[in-house]
């Protein structure tokens, strides 16, 4: 009844069913648009989870675009939960931008950040185009507006206009510094410019605050931000099972159809176990691993369970053998799932 814990445990900590956690969002590579769209996704959840008390980022990328770090930093900046920051392998340019607000950043002596600069590229190929013939006319609205045409040569005006932008940004990266670092901004200037310091320097110089791994900020997260220094750990944003999996295939789900499937396909892969002797332990309990979900779906399909969904489904017999079972266990899990949802 107190699930094999000693029943003092139990009844010391049985009311922690709401523990607080603290939760982990990777920032991997590059940051674009897609990248950025994905975190705030995430964040926006995490802020409605009132569990979790502590937010830590963990960086590892180069940079990307400005607009896209800028739109994860603003959406640090108005999370309910503070925000520690672990600096990992690299965090330069945009990978900094984004930590730059963090209560409390961690970084590897080790580490590549810094790089408080920006840059623009133009593309020009119009002598290329030019040299096989190819030309090219276009109406325009503005001496300005087809700048960022790739067979437009850069004129002195479009040069002009192209560094009031990079220095505009350029301005704001250093602000959100001077900022989110309580930094003098004539200070910002002079380690910025670009310049690339060592997890080491940059603690020296004020960039950083601690020097450590991905342990230490949490240990930090949990020592400062929870009620009694102990909390669970979550990985952001968290695997989807596989109900979820159907359930997005089929897209509305109002009618219960998602739940219908999901139904079938459990209760046909546990019986195909069952009948083929496989011994397995509590499949319920290990129903988020891959591995488990993978051997489950690969029985029902060798067993013809494509056909199988459709006639139980329908109220029908079902009829052994699928016809798909070979081709479907060489899919991975989603599209698999996708090709035996296809009538």
């Amino acid at each position: 009844p107190n699930f094999n814990v000693d029943e003092d445990d139990y009844n010391k900590n049985s009311w922690k069913i709401n523990k607080e956690k603290i939760a982990v969002v990777n920032i991997t590579g590059a940051i674009t648009d897609s990248i950025a769209t994905s975190v705030i996704q995430t964040l926006r959840k995490i802020k409605d989870d009132k569990n979790v008390k502590c937010v830590v980022l963990r960086v590892d990328s180069p940079g990307g675009s400005s607009t896209a770090s800028e739109l994860i930093h603003q959406e640090c900046k108005h999370l309910p939960q503070p925000v520690v920051c672990s600096l990992s392998n690299t965090a330069a340019s945009g990978g900094y931008y984004v930590a730059a607000n963090a209560d409390r950043i961690f970084a590897l002596p080790t580490t590549v950040t810094g790089s408080i600069g920006v840059f623009g590229i133009k593309l020009d190929m119009s002598e290329l185009a030019s040299s096989y013939g190819v030309k090219f006319d276009c109406i325009s609205t503005g001496i300005h507006s087809t700048a960022n045409g790739p067979f437009q040569p850069l004129t002195k005006k479009m040069e002009m206009n192209f560094s009031r932008n990079v220095d505009r940004v350029y301005d704001q990266f250093k602000q959100v510094v001077a900022s989110g670092r309580s930094l003098d901004l004539d200070y910002v200037q002079l380690v910025a410019q670009g310049r690339v310091w060592t997890g080491e320097q940059a603690k020296e110089i004020g960039l950083v605050d601690e020097l450590g791994g991905i342990s230490r900020a949490i240990s930090y997260a949990k020592r400062n931000h929870t009620s009694d220094g102990d909390a669970d750990v979550e990985m952001w944003p968290k695997r989807k099972t596989l109900m979820e999996k159907i359930s997005k295939l089929l897209g509305d789900n109002s009618d219960g159809k998602g739940m219908l499937l999901f139904n079938i396909i459990w209760d046909e892969a546990i019986s195909l176990v069952s009948d083929n002797g496989d011994e397995r332990q509590n499949p319920t309990s290990n129903f988020e691993s891959d591995l488990f979900v993978r051997r489950l779906l690969a029985d029902v399909m060798i067993n013809g369970g494509v056909d199988q969904l459709y006639h139980h489904a329908l109220g029908t017999h079902s009829i052994k053998g699928g016809p798909h079972a070979n081709i479907l266990l060489t899919m991975n899990e989603t599209d698999a799932i996708s090709m035996m949802l296809q009538d």
